[in-house]
C-alpha cells in the first residue's frame, strides 16, 4: 500500500462555497488536515447559484466538459477549477444550469435530487476519468453519494482510472437516507434486479441512497464514537439499525474537528473584539456587542447571563423540549438569543416568544454566519439539547470560545463535553441525559448558579478555552479508515443481503 494516499472526497456542501450545516464545516476543514499529513485529495462539488455568490476564485479546470449518461439522457457538465481557501487542494465543480442552478437542497422534489445527486456522482467519477487521475480512495459523504459504489462495481470495474478504487462512507446524519420509490429506480441507470426487495437499496419499500452506501462500500464511519454505538440500536437507528449491526466490524466512530483559523476568538475577523484565555476583557465587550445587535438590553447593575442557540429549527434539535422549558427558563435572571431557519412552527415560537419577552429574548431567523459567530463570541452560555446529535460543532466551537456548553448527553455532544462537578471545578459543561423540559430546566439552572460565583465561572471559561478539538487526531483516524478501506477493497467480496428491518 503507498505511504501516500490519492482520495477524492466527495459531498454534497463544501464551505465556503455552498452550506447548508456542519456538513460543509466538515468538508472544508478535513480535507486540509488529511493532505497536511502529506496525502493528496481533491474534491468535488456541484456548482451551485451558492458558488458563484462566494466570491472566492473559480477558474478553468484541465478538461473543459464531460458528459454523463443517465438513463436515456446524455447530460453535459462544464468543469471549472479552485482552490480550497487557504490551501493548494483543488475544487472541482460541475455546472449544469438546470440541475445547480439554485441552492444545494431546495430544488426540490425528491424525484428532482435524486436525479441531480445521481447526476453528481456519476459526472464525478467521469471527472476522474477525464483528468486520468486514479485514487486510491473515494471518500463519499452522506446519502447524496451513496450509489457511487454501485456505479463503480456495474459501469467502472475494469476501468483504468477507477477499477480498484475503494470506498469509505461517512454518515452525518442518519436521519437523511435519500428515498426515493422504487418504481424510479430506472432513473439512476443501474441494473433492476438491484431495486429487488432484500437488495442492498431497497428499504421498507423504497429505494435508499444511503442504504447502498452503507452496504456497498468498503468501511464505513460516522462523527463520534457515541453516535456509532447509538445507530445500531432501535432508537436511532432510523430504520436501518439491523444494517449497520450487519456492518459492524467495518464501522468505526471518528469525531469531528474544528477548524481553528476559522473559529478561534484570538484571530476570528468576524468578532469585534478579540480575547483569549488569558485576557478576557475582549469578550465581555462581544456580549455588549451582541446584545446592541439583537437590540436587548444591558444592566449595569447585576450580571446577566447571555445563553447563545444557532441551529436548524427542527425536533431532531431539542426545539420540542425548548417550546416545554421556555416559561420555566423565562423566570431565570438570564436573558437568550436565537439564530436560524427551520420548521413554521419554531420559527413562530421563537418570533412570539421574543415579541412578548422583548427583554429577556431574541431571535433572528435567518442564516447569517458573521452573527453566528458574535452569538459564539458573546454568550456566556450555548444551548444544545439536541434528540440526538451525531457529532456537533457548536459545542466545540463554544469551548474555543469560553462560552460554556449546555449539552443533553448523546452523540457527539457526550463524547466532548463533560458534566461540570462544582466539588472539585471539573468538567467542561452542564450535561442532562433524560430528554426532558425538566432535565434541561434543571442543567440551565446549574449553569446560572454556577455564573453567579465568579471565581469560579471564570476559571472554568478559561479551563475550556484551552481544550483541543482541531483537526489533528481524527485527520489520523482518517487516514487509518482509508488505509482500512484499500485494504478490505483489496479482499472485496460482495456484500451480505440484508433487509432494513
Amino acid at each position: 500500500m503507498p505511504e501516500s494516499l490519492r482520495i477524492c472526497f466527495l459531498s454534497a456542501e463544501i464551505a465556503p462555497y455552498a452550506k447548508v450545516g456542519g456538513l460543509a464545516d466538515v468538508a472544508g476543514s478535513l480535507p486540509k488536515a488529511v493532505s497536511a499529513l502529506g496525502h493528496e485529495i481533491i474534491l468535488v462539488l456541484p456548482r451551485y447559484g451558492t458558488v458563484e455568490a462566494s466570491g472566492f476564485p473559480i477558474g478553468p479546470a484541465e478538461v473543459d466538459s464531460i458528459e454523463v449518461r443517465l438513463a436515456s439522457e446524455t447530460i453535459p457538465l462544464d468543469v471549472t477549477r479552485g482552490l480550497l481557501p487557504d490551501s493548494d487542494i483543488p475544487v472541482y465543480f460541475l455546472g449544469n444550469p438546470d440541475l445547480y442552478g439554485g441552492g444545494v437542497y431546495e430544488d426540490s422534489t425528491a424525484a428532482d435530487n435524486t436525479k441531480r445527486f445521481a447526476v453528481y456522482s456519476l459526472g464525478s467519477l467521469e471527472l476522474l476519468r477525464a483528468l486520468r487521475w486514479r485514487p486510491d480512495v473515494i471518500h463519499l459523504n452522506d446519502n447524496h453519494v451513496g450509489l457511487v459504489p454501485l456505479y463503480l462495481k456495474h459501469r467502472y470495474a475494469d476501468d483504468e482510472i477507477l477499477g480498484h478504487a475503494a470506498t469509505a462512507i461517512t454518515v452525518h446524519n442518519l436521519a437523511y437516507q435519500g428515498t426515493f420509490p422504487l418504481e424510479e429506480w430506472s432513473r439512476v441507470d443501474l441494473p433492476p434486479e438491484l431495486a429487488k426487495e432484500g437488495s442492498s437499496v431497497e428499504a421498507w419499500g423504497q429505494a435508499n441512497m444511503l442504504k447502498a452506501g452503507l452496504l456497498e462500500s468498503d468501511v464505513v464511519s460516522t462523527v463520534s464514537e457515541t453516535y456509532a454505538e447509538e445507530i445500531q440500536t432501535v432508537e436511532y437507528g432510523a430504520g436501518l439499525d439491523g444494517v449497520l449491526r450487519s456492518r459492524r466490524d467495518r464501522l468505526f466512530g471518528i469525531l469531528n474537528g474544528a477548524d481553528y483559523s476559522v473559529w478561534d476568538p484570538r484571530v476570528d475577523p468576524l468578532i469585534p473584539h478579540h480575547f483569549g484565555p488569558e485576557a478576557l476583557e475582549g469578550k465581555e465587550k462581544n456580549k455588549r456587542a451582541l446584545l446592541n445587535a439583537m437590540r436587548l438590553a444591558h444592566h449595569p447593575d447585576r450580571d446577566v447571563p447571555v445563553i447563545g442557540l444557532v441551529s436548524r429549527l427542527v425536533e431532531q434539535k431539542g426545539f420540542d423540549i425548548i417550546e416545554e422549558a421556555l416559561p420555566d427558563l423565562l423566570k431565570m435572571d438570564l436573558q437568550m438569543v436565537f439564530l436560524g431557519t427551520g420548521e413554521p412552527r419554531y420559527q413562530e415560537l421563537l418570533s412570539g416568544t421574543a415579541a412578548r419577552n422583548p427583554e429577556q429574548v431574541a431571535a433572528s431567523l435567518a442564516f447569517d454566519n458573521g452573527l453566528a459567530h458574535l452569538i459564539e463570541a458573546g454568550s456566556d452560555m450555548f444551548l444544545m439539547p439536541s434528540r440526538f446529535e451525531p457529532s456537533g460543532l457548536n459545542q466545540i466551537y463554544s469551548l474555543r470560545y469560553g462560552t460554556v456548553p449546555i449539552v443533553r448527553a448523546t452523540g457527539g455532544l457526550a463524547d466532548t463535553v463533560e458534566d461540570y462537578n462544582p466539588e472539585g471545578g471539573a468538567g467542561s459543561g452542564f450535561v442532562f441525559q433524560a430528554y426532558e423540559a425538566s432535565a434541561l430546566v434543571e442543567a440551565v439552572r446549574r449553569a446560572v448558579q454556577c455564573y453567579g460565583n465568579t471565581g469560579a465561572w471564570t476559571s472554568l471559561v478559561r479551563r475550556v478555552m484551552t481544550l483541543d478539538f482541531s483537526w489533528g487526531a481524527s485527520a489520523n483516524k482518517y487516514v487509518d479508515l482509508y488505509r482500512e478501506a484499500v485494504k478490505r477493497a483489496r479482499g472485496r467480496v460482495d456484500g451480505p443481503n440484508i433487509r432494513a428491518s
